[in-house]
């Protein structure tokens, strides 16, 4: 299965979103978009181990709407024009991709 997010530069600069307990891989389909209603330019497919993510602390296990799964956030870093995985600001971090300049 395919999960397709789009990052952006305007809005907190980070994505998370709830991964069903039954759907623990996948790949991830990440773009990104410097401005609000801009092209979305593709950034890399990763494919996803959520209970490998939770072992790691970049991941939480989590629940919506009564039903158990997983919480994942993808951060963007202005800084540094990288991409990672972090479970909140204050926990490690996993880089996984790179802005392109010009993007």
């Amino acid at each position: 299965m395919d999960r397709n997010w789009i990052l952006n530069d305007w809005i907190g600069h980070h994505k998370h979103g709830f991964i069903p307990i039954n759907q623990p891989h996948f790949t991830l389909n990440l773009s990104f978009r410097r401005r609000p209603g801009g092209p979305s330019a593709p950034i890399r497919r990763l494919p996803v181990d959520m209970p490998t993510l939770v072992s790691q602390d970049l991941a939480r296990q989590d629940s919506y709407n009564g039903k158990p799964g997983y919480r994942l956030r993808v951060v963007y870093e202005p800084r540094d024009n990288n991409i990672y995985i972090q479970r909140n600001q204050s926990s490690p971090r996993k880089l996984i991709a790179s802005v392109p300049s010009g993007v």
